[in-house]
């Protein structure tokens, strides 16, 4: 090709220009060695326009050397491939009027040079551009107007729009529609102040957006209101004496007020009335108002556009707290089954609590009953507990502070008596009976029998306190005791019975008799004397005392384990009780000699049990340990015995 063009541009001559000429006529196309800017290039600097043509869409590109014609291309997408051909201008520049507004388009431009073969008369198509055709805008969104929160004027806004020059803002009455609405004013921004609105009067507003290319639809409408003053509040209502912190002061609400204020004066004049609070709420507590005083208060409302005129007025006191009760008394088991509280009635109050406790501490207290008077009677003590009792009155102020305390206690039936015991001998001719007291008896009711069945048994007395003597009974016989304690509430419940019998003349029915035995065998001797509570036993006429192979010095029975040749000699026992004593017929205990030293003690055995015993015998200085019988303890003794138990002989 550029040989081709460099060929053309060399000097020819008439005939060749001629020929030239009639090879265009005849072939309509030049021979290639003739074709110039084959293909031509691609048009470069494409533009199209974005919406700033209502007409079409506009498209300018540079002119290139040798195009006949530009071929025009468009498409949706980014898509050569499938774009299609919209025209073919001659010149460097294209307006699309099939462009829908609104639609962003993509576009591509190839030159045409038609002189040049078929296939090398198109440009390239790497020039794409975007465009779209202008419109009108699109209906504002977003429209607002303000609702009394301005004093001046309404303010009415939307939001930004696309291609819009200008805003144009329509009002009409309340319940009105577009048609009847009047253009009221103009923006380039989105915001219009409506100034001539009257307060309080609602509007309808709507918003038309406008350009070039004409008028939007009107936006939705929204309805707003210029702001005024709030009305006057009515109905202003103070407590009288019926809230101890303050005084409560209530009125009715009024429309567009944003804040309350509150005024008072004590003697009823507004000209001297202070505010003592302000509030967005139709309520007031007063928590400076002083008890008993009678205040005067008004109520005047305010908002942004200023305050109301002042309130009808009302007056109300703040109340005052009961004094607590005095005279607190609690009875002291004076109630079966319960305790009752009384106190001296106090001007004012409502109600009175009742507080107990355990201790008297009334920070430790709970609170039992509420009683519109006094007395009241407790009826969930536990019987035979102590409490101590408080009482608060109650106004409309709350409770007043805790009463003097007072201690009581509830009664029952009393328990049974515990620890029942009935002397066994201990009194001459007569049974001593004795019980732990119980609390809260009057007395006691005593029964006997002759067994240990309570239903066989008889009341044979009454006591208000232990011992009970039983002078009644019979020498010999056991007794079987009961105890009931009684009070007003009734007769409690039996405890455990205990058998018991009267002290006789000390008598022995078993005597102690004559005893031998082998040394280092036990010896014993035993007697029988009903109704003795004490025994002594004597060897030669002197006492016995427990210890060394000496037991029951002091019981019915002596023993006397292993018995030595020291031991033999003349025992009795004395007997005491509660009518006087007696001594025991005398009886000998005599200890021989063992057959058989070296079976020491006697088992039938010769082992090591005979040396133990041997050996105690001699370290005691026993006689029986004297086997050689020469009158001494001695080694001979020892020598003598071994002698003896290693021969296994006696």
């Amino acid at each position: 090709m550029l040989h081709e063009r460099l060929v053309l541009k060399q000097p020819v001559g008439r005939a060749m220009l001629a020929w030239v000429a009639c090879a265009i006529g005849f072939f309509g196309v030049l021979p290639a060695w003739a074709q110039p800017n084959c293909p031509p290039d691609t048009p470069g600097n494409l533009t199209a326009t974005n919406g700033t043509i209502c007409a079409g869409v506009d498209l300018d590109w540079q002119t290139e050397a040798g195009a006949t014609r530009y071929n025009v291309y468009r498409n949706n997408t980014n898509n050569w491939n499938s774009a299609i051909l919209i025209g073919t201008p001659l010149n460097s520049n294209y307006r699309d009027i099939t462009a829908l507004p609104g639609v962003t388009y993509h576009y591509w431009v190839v030159a045409v040079n038609d002189l040049c073969l078929p296939g090398n008369r198109l440009s390239g198509h790497n020039n794409r551009t975007t465009g779209y055709r202008g419109g009108p805008p699109n209906g504002p969104s977003g429209l607002t107007a303000s609702n009394g929160t301005t004093c001046t004027h309404v303010a009415v806004s939307w939001n930004s729009n696309p291609n819009t020059a200008l805003f144009l803002v329509y009002r009409g009455g309340a319940n009105s529609a577009f048609g009847a609405a009047n253009l009221i004013g103009t923006s380039v921004n989105t915001v219009l102040n409506d100034l001539t609105a009257l307060p309080g009067q609602t509007y309808r507003y709507w918003v038309v957006a406008q350009n070039i290319c004409g008028s939007s639809d009107p936006s939705g409408p929204n309805s707003g209101w210029r702001g005024e003053g709030p009305a006057t509040p009515s109905n202003v209502q103070a407590t009288d004496g019926t809230e101890c912190l303050g005084v409560s002061i209530t009125w009715n609400a009024v429309s567009g007020a944003d804040l309350y204020t509150v005024l008072r004066d004590p003697g009823g004049n507004l000209g001297s009335a202070i505010p003592i609070g302000t509030t967005p709420a139709e309520q007031w507590a007063d928590l400076t108002a002083l008890p008993g005083i009678t205040y005067t208060y008004w109520v005047s409302a305010a908002n942004i556009c200023g305050p109301s005129g002042t309130s009808n007025p009302n007056t109300g006191r703040r109340g005052v707290y009961s004094d607590p009760p005095s005279g607190v008394v609690a009875t002291d088991g004076e109630i079966c089954g319960g305790i009752t509280v009384t106190w001296n009635a106090v001007a004012g109050a409502q109600n009175y609590n009742i507080w107990r406790s355990t201790s008297d501490n009334y920070q430790g207290a709970t609170q039992i009953a509420i009683s519109n008077l006094s007395p009241y009677t407790d009826f969930t003590a536990t019987p035979w507990t102590t409490y101590y009792y408080w009482v608060r009155s109650f106004s409309a102020c709350g409770p007043s502070e805790y009463s003097g305390s007072d201690s009581g206690f509830a009664m029952t039936y009393p328990n049974a008596p515990q620890a029942v015991d009935a002397t066994d001998g201990a009194t001459c001719n007569s049974v001593s009976l004795s019980w732990a007291p119980v609390a809260g008896t009057d007395y006691y009711s005593v029964l006997r029998s002759q067994t240990d069945e309570i239903g066989t048994a008889i009341q044979i007395g009454t006591d208000t306190s232990p011992p009970f003597p039983d002078e009644t009974v019979s020498p010999g016989v056991v007794y079987y005791y009961w105890v009931i304690a009684v009070n007003t509430c009734g007769e409690g419940t039996a405890g455990a019975s205990d058998g018991g019998f009267a002290g006789t003349t000390i008598m022995f029915t078993e005597q102690p008799t004559d005893t031998s035995v082998t040394v280092g065998h036990d010896a014993e001797f035993s007697v029988t004397a009903p109704g003795a509570t004490a025994f002594r036993w004597y060897k030669d006429e002197q006492p016995l005392e427990d210890g060394g192979n000496i037991f029951g010095a002091d019981t019915d029975a002596l023993t006397i384990s292993p018995a030595m040749f020291d031991d033999a000699g003349t025992y009795y026992c004395t007997a005491s009780g509660a009518c006087g004593d007696a001594s025991s017929d005398p009886a000998t205990l005599t200890v021989d000699p063992p057959p058989c030293y070296a079976d020491f003690n006697q088992d039938g055995g010769i082992d090591g049990a005979d040396v133990e015993a041997f050996f105690y015998a001699w370290e005691m200085g026993d006689s029986s340990s004297d086997v050689n019988q020469d009158g001494g303890m001695d080694g001979a003794d020892v020598e003598t015995f071994f002698l003896a138990w290693e021969a296994g002989d006696c």
